[in-house]
């Protein structure tokens, strides 16, 4: 589960000179800035669906099943509001957390600016406590809107050739989270499928849990009024080349299932009192 937050917007700026009185013979030369690693995130935003055509269904609603390779689960009821990435959830399976070895209703929510956590209605305000809601909350949200936030300022882009796997020349892009851009700088190098324009899968770490050594998250889309989600993910250690052994992986799996946009949620939803 894993984290963080990025991305710049590109402009490519093609620069038309005006003609002058006495026009040379010699051809002018264009100026522009060209980064193929930030063009090919764009390009594949225009088949996902940009952060703002998202953000213009103002809220989802969905359930989100995280199933690890024994096949213990957590599963959440998630509601997000886009303007301002506030989020929600009430835990109805927690055999992987938060609280597993206690019973009742778990509800985390993250309201703009405070992450929380109650038990039965009662606050859970420990130190350790607030980290965890503020991760679960954010890391939750970034992984349901990846691929649209992958030009949200701040980011960087490096453009790092192709690889072929499983027959497919992927072209890799490494994204990374300028100094000061979310919880934590990680890295993520995306493999986009040539043929289709989509992310396929890419390599992530996870710093806030001092993980440098990459997971290798494969992703599978579904198309929800007008917008490419990634609703099944499915991730395993590997190393910087995507290298793994298919037969030994062991995979953690992500499941969005009943995404539900334009609820009519409010910011009101997302705070603690309305947990009252």
């Amino acid at each position: 589960m894993r984290t963080t937050y990025f991305i710049a917007i590109l402009i490519l700026a093609n620069l038309f000179l005006a003609c002058s009185p006495a026009p040379s013979s010699e051809p002018q030369e264009v100026p522009q800035e060209i980064n193929k690693g930030k063009e090919l995130v764009l390009k594949m935003m225009d088949k996902v669906g940009s952060y703002d055509k998202l953000s213009a269904l103002e809220d989802v609603s969905y359930t989100y099943i995280y199933r690890s390779p024994d096949g213990r689960e957590r599963v959440s009821l998630e509601k997000y509001l886009f303007d301002g990435e506030l989020s929600w959830a009430a835990y109805s399976t927690r055999e992987l957390g938060p609280y597993p070895d206690q019973e009742g209703e778990v509800v985390q929510g993250f309201d703009g600016t405070t992450a929380w956590t109650t038990l039965n209605g009662e606050l859970m305000d420990g130190e350790e406590d607030l980290q965890r809601a503020r991760f679960s909350r954010k890391t939750n949200f970034y992984w349901f809107a990846m691929m649209q936030k992958l030009a949200d300022p701040g980011l960087t882009y490096e453009y790092k050739g192709t690889q072929e796997v499983n027959g497919i020349s992927y072209e890799k892009v490494e994204v990374g989270f300028g100094d000061g851009v979310g919880d934590a700088q990680d890295i993520y190098l995306l493999y986009i499928n040539p043929e289709t324009g989509l992310v396929d899968q890419f390599l992530f770490t996870v710093k806030a849990f001092g993980r440098t050594d990459p997971l290798l998250m494969r992703v599978e889309y579904e198309e929800v009024d007008g917008i490419l989600l990634t609703v099944y993910r499915k991730y395993t250690p590997s190393n910087w080349e995507a290298e793994i052994d298919e037969d030994e992986a062991k995979w953690t799996e992500e499941i969005s299932e009943e995404v539900s946009f334009t609820n009519g949620l409010s910011k009101g939803d997302f705070a603690l009192s309305a947990e009252d």
